[in-house]
């Protein structure tokens, strides 16, 4: 089985703004991501496509699935909820909130959202649930297209490496970034960053 994660490509929005879970169109530069993402993946009609609701991922899902495909929207595939700082300048944020996050970034949701822990939950939840669907020995050629967010992205990359949480959210992860997953048994895998 394969499983292909892709995070959206650049969305239309200012520098330093904070936008976890605010619903962001794409900008101007998508076509030129789209063709190279597109020249990376393979699809066939046997395809299983799934996304984030949010527009800056179904943009591209729909782009490389093609208007007949069957997409599954799920909510678990958004990214972090940043709450209260959603849409905010990181610069007006207030200084003494920033720090009460930076110290347990984690576990806290000082911004009113949710928590690293809590993203985690629900992508474990999320991925737990595809695997035990999808996956079969016999079935060597499933082939799996997601499109997500960074911080989706490696919270699945967490579970799949063991690495700690704290280490997985400090990996970089660029806009039309992918990785590319090849499923050996339920728990082990081969991963391959594709761009």
């Amino acid at each position: 089985m394969k499983i292909t994660i892709v995070r959206h490509t650049p969305p239309e929005v200012k520098e330093g703004v904070c936008y976890g879970q605010t619903d962001l169109h794409v900008d101007p530069t998508f076509k030129s991501h789209l063709d190279q993402i597109q020249s990376m993946i393979t699809t066939d009609e046997n395809t299983h496509f799934f996304t984030s609701p949010l527009t800056r991922c179904k943009v591209l899902c729909k782009a490389i699935a093609g208007a007949d495909a069957e997409i599954v929207e799920d909510d678990r595939l958004m990214e972090l909820d940043f709450g209260s700082w959603e849409n905010k300048k990181w610069s007006n944020i207030p200084a003494d909130q920033m720090q009460e996050w930076g110290k347990d970034y984690l576990n806290s949701k000082v911004h009113g959202g949710e928590s690293m822990i809590d993203l985690n939950e629900r992508v474990t939840a999320w991925w737990n649930e595809l695997i035990e669907k999808h996956y079969n020995e016999e079935d060597e050629d499933t082939n799996i297209v997601i499109f997500t967010h960074a911080g989706v992205i490696r919270s699945v990359l967490h579970i799949l490496l063991e690495m700690p949480l704290k280490k997985a959210f400090s990996l970089v992860v660029n806009y039309g970034g992918m990785v590319e997953i090849k499923m050996l048994d339920k728990q082990n895998a081969q991963i391959e960053f594709k761009r």
